[in-house]
C-alpha cells in the first residue's frame, strides 16, 4: 500500500514540476504514473552505477555534479516513456531541483495528513500522567500534556 502512496504522490510531484519548469513535459497523469514507475526503477539500478562511476567528479564539485547525474536519470526516462519529454538539458537540471523540492514538500504533507488520520481513528488509549503528588487518567491526551520519556502509560 505505500508503494501505490509513493507512486502517486511522484506522479503529482511530476506533474507539478510540468507547470514550473519550461521545456519539461508530461502529457497527463497516467503517464506521470508511468514515468514515476521508469524513474524508480533507474534510481535503483542504473543510478547507483552513474553514481559510482562520477564519484570523483562529484568529490571534485563538491556535489553540484549529482545534478547532472539526476539529469541523467531523467533524459533516460524521457526516452523509455511516451508523453514525457525534456527540451533541453537545462531542462532536466531545472527538473530535478525542482521535482526534488516538490517531492519532499508532498512527501512531508503526506505523513502529517498520515500522522492526523491515525490519531483521528486510533483507538482510545487512556494515558496515566503524573501530578504532583498524584496521577490524573487521560484519554488521548494532546501532545503537549505527555513527554514519552517521562509518562508512564498503561492501556486498559
Amino acid at each position: 500500500m505505500n508503494i501505490l502512496v509513493a507512486l502517486v504522490l511522484n506522479a503529482l510531484a511530476l506533474l507539478a514540476t510540468t507547470y514550473v519548469v519550461p521545456g519539461f513535459h508530461v502529457d497527463n497523469f497516467m503517464t506521470a504514473l508511468i514515468a514515476g514507475i521508469v524513474l524508480g526503477l533507474i534510481n535503483a539500478f542504473i543510478r547507483p552505477i552513474l553514481a559510482f562511476v562520477s564519484a570523483p567528479i562529484t568529490v571534485l564539485t563538491l556535489g553540484l555534479f549529482s545534478f547532472v547525474i539526476n539529469a541523467v536519470v531523467l533524459y533516460l526516462a524521457s526516452l523509455v516513456v511516451p508523453g514525457f519529454k525534456l527540451d533541453s538539458i537545462m531542462a532536466a537540471i531545472l527538473g530535478g531541483v525542482v521535482l526534488a523540492v516538490v517531492s519532499t514538500i508532498i512527501a512531508s504533507l503526506a505523513k502529517e495528513v498520515k500522522k492526523a488520520l491515525y490519531k483521528i481513528f486510533t483507538p482510545g488509549v487512556w494515558y496515566l500522567t503524573p501530578g504532583i503528588g498524584s496521577f490524573t487518567l487521560v484519554l488521548n491526551p494532546p501532545e503537549s500534556l505527555i513527554s514519552y520519556s517521562d509518562v508512564d502509560t498503561w492501556s486498559f
